[in-house]
């Protein structure tokens, strides 16, 4: 182990901690899950491009739990898109839309008008926001709508007039729309059935199975991946066997098989190991990280680490 010198400050210490915690919320992994949705959101958008006037379009409907990649597969197919060749960079080809927790119909088309840069897009009322809006995403060159969480409408006595305002711009054709969100949301489309219709499931991010031998390989090969990376990007110089199978077992079992909440304990244990100057995670830092985050906080009543801590 590499200790750091002790004359370093507090104020120094969490500098450098959180420098390195920026570096590692910026390592991307090519995971085969996030590659299918986004997949599955490119086929839609191509599918809508020579469309008739008014031809209605189809909507996409994600709805997984919270750290199961929804927004990173959301990232990666708007970068995809947008690096296209012969893109318009003053165009908006992916409208990536973070619904309001108000979940009105309004508040709705007030966030997609803000997301397309409207200074004015509070002023005026639903119906002229709705024009507006409808006019906006014709002159911005929208090919696809992405409207990111979805559950703040389904949770609100106004979600069926929300729904249905979604349903009428696929109907009159304005774009095809990818729905994004958690569990919450799929009332939106148990009491829609005309909504419902319009739209296909994509399945690809549902959590990973750690008593499936194939998730679970799939989950140590991720592990491995951002292991390596870690190394790779200069923030520890040794890999940590975050991808070994007891390992990477605990931690499928844990963190119910989502990416969002793996990297979340990984983040702990690296800022542990780094704050003490080690080459490595060690079991020690990632234990820790899983009694504060679910057995303190009442989510597990053990800790699926405690085995592995006991054998090192």
């Amino acid at each position: 182990m590499t200790r750091r010198n002790t004359a370093e400050t507090a104020s120094q210490k969490a500098a450098r901690v959180g420098r390195a915690q920026g570096v590692f919320r910026r390592i991307r992994l090519a995971e085969r899950r996030q590659h299918e949705a986004v997949a599955a959101m490119e086929q839609l958008r191509v599918s809508s491009i020579d469309r008739g006037e008014g031809e209605c379009t189809r909507g996409l409907v994600i709805i997984q739990p919270s750290g199961s990649g929804k927004s990173e597969a959301i990232k990666q197919f708007k970068a995809f898109v947008e690096a296209q060749p012969g893109r318009d960079p003053m165009r908006t080809p992916v409208l990536h839309v973070t619904l309001e927790t108000a979940g009105t119909p309004r508040s709705a088309i007030v966030s997609c008008l803000e997301a397309l840069g409207d200074n004015y897009a509070q002023v005026g009322t639903e119906p002229v926001l709705l024009a507006r809006l409808k006019k906006a995403i014709a002159a911005e060159g929208v090919e696809i709508i992405v409207i990111d969480e979805l559950n703040h409408c389904s949770q609100k006595i106004m979600g069926r007039d929300a729904s249905n305002m979604f349903k009428n711009m696929l109907t009159r054709g304005w774009a095809p729309i990818v729905f994004s969100g958690t569990s919450a949301a799929r009332r939106l489309f148990t009491d829609n059935r005309e909504l419902r219709n319009r739209c296909q499931p994509q399945l690809s991010l549902v959590p990973l199975d750690h008593r499936n031998e194939h998730d679970l390989r799939s989950w140590e090969s991720f592990l491995g991946g951002l292991d390596e990376q870690i190394v790779a990007t200069g923030l520890l110089p040794e890999t940590s066997g975050l991808g070994a199978p007891d390992v990477a077992l605990a931690l499928c079992e844990t963190c119910r098989g989502l990416i969002g909440e793996v990297s979340l304990v990984v983040e702990d244990g690296l800022a542990a190991a780094v704050g003490r100057g080690d080459r490595r995670i060690r079991i020690t830092d990632l234990h820790r990280s899983v009694d504060v985050r679910y057995v303190l906080a009442e989510e597990l009543d053990a800790n699926p680490l405690d085995q592995l801590l006991a054998r090192r």
